[in-house]
């Protein structure tokens, strides 16, 4: 899925990829300053994430909140 979404870039260089959603949503954090407007787009607002045949618990807002906590970032 990442190689054909990699195909509609004409270039990589500002393209981050990570395979884990937790990982992308806090790199995203990361590199975002003050005014900036992070979108998280797919299906991790659902409760679940499905892997293979399985739904796992899963909440971006708990991503979030785990990356401002563990960063000691204020949330404004």
């Amino acid at each position: 899925m990442v190689d054909d979404v990699m195909k509609g870039f004409s270039s990589s260089s500002s393209v981050h990829v990570k395979l884990h959603r937790e990982r992308g949503i806090h790199k995203a954090l990361s590199l975002a300053d003050k005014d900036d407007l992070i979108v998280l787009t797919g299906l991790g607002f659902g409760g679940y994430q499905v892997i293979g045949k399985e739904n796992v618990p899963y909440c971006e807002y708990d991503v979030i909140h785990q990356y401002f906590k563990k960063e000691q970032k204020v949330l404004v």
